[in-house]
Order: structure tokens, then sequence, then C-alpha cells
């Protein structure tokens, strides 16, 4: 985010960054666009995944984009545990 976004004084100056696509989209079954990841066991995936959106929240990242594919056939858009309890 250095370069780009500069957070001085709590506001972001610059253009602002993003993280995407929250979160993972490389986990799709068979690597498909849009796919679901089927999971068994959260605690993995999740530690398996969120690595690069948690260095870029400390990088004070401005916005986090939403996947457009899902988690166990749940879309991301509408998870509520990811994006209430995991990602604030």
């Amino acid at each position: 985010m250095k370069g780009l976004q500069d957070v001085s004084n709590g506001k972001i100056n610059g253009a602002l960054g993003s993280a995407k696509h929250f979160f993972g989209d490389g986990s799709t079954l068979y690597g498909c666009n849009m796919g679901t990841s089927q999971v068994l066991n959260f605690e993995n995936y999740i530690n398996h995944n969120v690595k690069g959106y948690i260095g870029s929240v400390k990088a004070n990242v401005g916005s986090v984009m939403i996947s457009y594919s899902s988690v166990n056939w749940v879309p991301s858009a509408i998870n509520s545990q990811y994006l209430l309890s995991l990602l604030r």
C-alpha cells in the first residue's frame, strides 16, 4: 500500500488500495472461475487462504473486495460468518 495511498491524519489520500477477492478464489473445485471451495476443515482453509489479507489490512489497505466465488456453495457476498466475523 505504500506509495499507492497515504493514510496520514486518519484519511486516505491518493489512489485507494484494494485487496481482492476475499477470500479463497484460488481454492475452488477444479480451479473453476466463480466456483465453490469445498471445505471440510475451516481452520486449515482460513489459515491457508487469509494470510495475504492480514498483510493488506496491517498495511492499511483502503478496501477489501469480496470474492464472487462461494464456500460450500454459500456465496461469499452473503456469507456473514466471513464478512462480519473474520473480515471485520
